[in-house]
């Protein structure tokens, strides 16, 4: 059974050198999965520089034990 994935919005800021960096964990909001064992998460962009000032659409991957995986935006 794939993971069941849960994402939320977030807002960041850039930094004195016009980035932000963001992980997994920033956006997950309690991504589950009925297999015991870690959940591997990933993110299909996690820097944002002055270029990507705006709305951004960020795709949280979930992967549990077994290879199973499933995505949501965010």
């Amino acid at each position: 059974t794939v993971p069941i994935v849960i994402t939320q919005d977030i807002v960041v800021f850039l930094d004195a050198n016009g980035e932000a960096l963001i992980s997994p964990t920033d956006i997950d909001d309690g991504s589950v999965d009925n297999c015991d064992g870690d959940l591997i998460f990933d993110l299909d962009i996690a820097l944002f520089t002055c270029d990507d000032v705006g709305d951004n659409i960020v795709t949280l991957t979930v992967t549990d034990v077994n290879g199973n995986s499933d995505s949501l935006e965010a």
